[in-house]
């Protein structure tokens, strides 16, 4: 993307979050920038369109309740997956209330009410805690879901949960393995390999998960693709397509979001708007033929 559409981008965001700009508009502008194409909200076609018209048209209270990083654990626990959750240690409804005192030397803390608000805590010791109060009192000033349009985010609680870290000895963290589900059945799969969040890199592969072979569709950047995914395949692969498919069973569209480390399944999101609705790392042509498998 070059600087011109990058400085656009950021302006819609400020005025998304400013409230300046509607949600729709919001999510609407910034696939337009995005994906230099206008989004067709009278009769959407391809997945970000059918998304996107959801999101602003349709009902999306159990997007709203299953996004909730807290409250998705009991719809979990409801499917008879207890077991994959990862093990919590506190939800809290202000960093006032943690007690650091009793916390374990190594943890993650999220934000409930969005993505991408994680802190991995690999030492307590060494924790810096007046910057972490203020890390997690901006997770909770601006309402997350402004910025993209994504309305869904904003009926959310925003809380903070501490969970248990996976894997503490590696240098990289788990893979995780998104699975997109259409009505409980599992359609491709993203997986993403070598993530190291403080450095922001990672490996990304869109997969058939039953034959583990790449979508040749897919258009992620080459330098991002891992070349030997073989590495990654879980030998219980089939069995987290079982559980991704249990838990999408009676809805259209989402994205199930889980974890393999060392044979143990964990289960890590559900997501309802992958990349805000302008996902743009597959050609038009597949976006469509995802598009037409959801049916509101």
């Amino acid at each position: 993307m070059d600087i011109f559409r990058k400085a656009l981008r950021r302006t819609v965001h400020i005025l998304g979050e400013k409230r300046l700009l509607s949600p729709l508009r919001t999510m609407v502008w910034l696939h337009t920038i995005e994906l230099c194409r206008y989004p067709n909200l009278k009769n959407p076609s391809d997945i970000n369109e059918k998304l996107m018209w959801q999101e602003h048209f349709g009902d999306t209270a159990i997007w709203t309740q299953l996004s909730d990083k807290y409250e998705v654990r009991k719809y979990v626990e409801s499917k008879e997956l207890k077991d994959i959750l990862v093990p919590l240690y506190g939800i809290y409804d202000s960093f006032s209330d943690i007690d650091f005192s009793k916390l374990p030397s190594q943890f993650v803390i999220k934000a409930t009410n969005g993505c991408g608000m994680t802190v991995i805590v690999k030492d307590k010791s060494s924790l810096d805690l007046s910057r972490l109060k203020h890390t997690i009192d901006s997770w909770q000033k601006t309402p997350f879901g402004l910025a993209n349009g994504e309305s869904h985010y904003l009926s959310i609680k925003p809380r903070i949960i501490i969970e248990k870290l996976l894997a503490p000895e590696r240098q990289t963290l788990p893979c995780d393995y998104k699975f997109y589900c259409f009505n409980g059945k599992v359609d491709g799969c993203i997986l993403t390999s070598e993530r190291n969040i403080e450095k922001e890199k990672y490996k990304l592969n869109f997969i058939d998960p039953f034959t583990w072979t790449d979508i040749p569709d897919s258009v992620c950047p080459p330098e991002l693709m891992e070349k030997d995914i073989s590495r990654f395949r879980p030998s219980n692969i089939n069995e987290m397509i079982e559980v991704a498919e249990q838990l999408s069973q009676g809805i259209p569209f989402v994205r199930v979001d889980l974890y393999n480390v060392d044979g143990k399944i964990y289960f890590g999101e559900l997501t309802f708007t992958p990349s805000g609705c302008r996902k743009a790392d597959m050609p038009r042509k597949k976006l469509k033929e995802l598009g037409e498998k959801i049916r509101f």
